[in-house]
């Protein structure tokens, strides 16, 4: 007879209960749980009943304090550590670690701001609850910066669950954010409250006749990889670190599990920054010529170019582009490709392991 997995477990080992929603904060958890030695048990193998042949040792989950078992596993003295999105009034109770969307907020501006945009403008189903502190920041800083702030906020109307009710949902509401966007003075910076709604507002700027990123640029909350890269327009987005949430839940917990006191408020952590995709790769430009300039520039930076063949894209002289591109831009085309090469060449010297003079290349030098 095979002999049980559970026999190859080392005795003493510390047992984890942990109720995940996120693959990316597991992955912090199974890199802890590995430098610590513990055996991990998902909630939801037994469908969220506690078991009751190993007491558990600690437990990580994303349920509130409110929870039933939170509730037994409190009873039963057993340390637990909360990952979530929002504060609750019990963390006193059960110690949080949640991702610091208020810092989020004040880094979407200051990178729309770092872009040239001038005006920007937040959309939500309601900034005031699930993405409150996004809101607050990203407004709070934009104030900050001097730039102008616009807010499109979508009512509280019923609609069904379905996928027949959600389709309706959207069709209802795409008119009357796209109007939105189309008053907007441009070009325009856009935060949205996650990379759905991102995403989708990308298809309503194009129903609109809108060029993403050109007129609107777009950036999105979350960095959900499939949502972000199967945008009609690759969604830039704003990476909320959760594999350090997970990692930080952990050593928090073992710290509990050893005996430490419990924070009586959240643990907050930094978000991992902007993570640039074409949705916010622009330099905001009011001539259409120029913008048109930049996109052949920045799509075929790799190649051997001249400012002559940008001058034949932008449909203009070369000497007159050369004078309206540095009004607008504050720089030369020859200057705006040294720098967006150099970018690239940054880009691959940080993220992989070729040499400066494979990369050089690579980059259109």
């Amino acid at each position: 007879m095979a002999e049980s997995r559970h026999s190859f477990r080392k005795a003493g080992r510390p047992r984890i209960l942990v109720d995940i929603a996120g693959e990316q904060q597991a992955i912090g958890i199974l890199e802890m749980a590995g430098e610590l030695g513990w055996d991990l048990l998902n909630l939801s193998l037994t469908f969220s009943s506690i078991p009751a042949d190993i007491p558990p040792s600690g437990a990580l989950l994303t349920r509130l304090p409110t929870d039933r078992v939170v509730k037994a596993l409190r009873t039963m003295r057993c340390p637990v550590v909360r990952l979530g999105t929002l504060r609750h009034p019990q963390d006193d109770k059960v110690p949080a670690v949640l991702p610091d969307q208020h810092e989020a907020g004040r880094m979407a501006a200051d990178h729309f701001a770092e872009l040239g945009f001038r005006q920007v403008a937040h959309i939500g189903s309601d900034p005031w609850s699930m993405n409150r502190e996004l809101h607050e920041g990203f407004i709070e800083r934009a104030a900050e910066l001097g730039l102008e702030r616009f807010l499109y906020r979508i009512g509280n109307r019923s609609f069904d669950s379905s996928p027949e009710g959600q389709a309706s949902k959207f069709e209802t509401l795409a008119p009357e954010i796209g109007a939105w966007l189309a008053g907007l003075p441009k070009p325009l910076a856009v935060l949205a409250p996650n990379d759905h709604r991102a995403a989708q507002l990308i298809v309503i700027a194009h129903r609109q006749g809108l060029s993403v990123p050109d007129e609107v640029a777009l950036l999105g909350y979350g960095n959900g990889s499939t949502v972000c890269e199967m945008s009609p327009v690759p969604l830039s987005s704003i990476d909320p670190a959760r594999d350090d949430i997970g990692r930080r839940a952990a050593y928090l917990l073992k710290q509990l599990m050893d005996g430490g006191d419990a924070p009586r408020v959240p643990v907050f952590v930094s978000p991992a920054g902007v993570v640039r995709r074409r949705s916010t790769e622009v330099l905001p430009v009011s001539d259409s010529r120029v913008a048109r300039a930049i996109r052949f520039l920045w799509d075929n930076y790799d190649q051997n170019i001249s400012v002559d063949d940008v001058a034949d894209e932008a449909g203009m002289p070369r000497r007159s582009l050369e004078r309206v591109f540095r009004q607008q831009v504050g720089r030369g085309v020859n200057a705006e490709l040294r720098r967006k090469r150099l970018e690239y060449c940054c880009r691959l010297l940080l993220t992989t392991d070729l040499s400066v003079t494979e990369i050089a290349p690579l980059s259109g030098f």
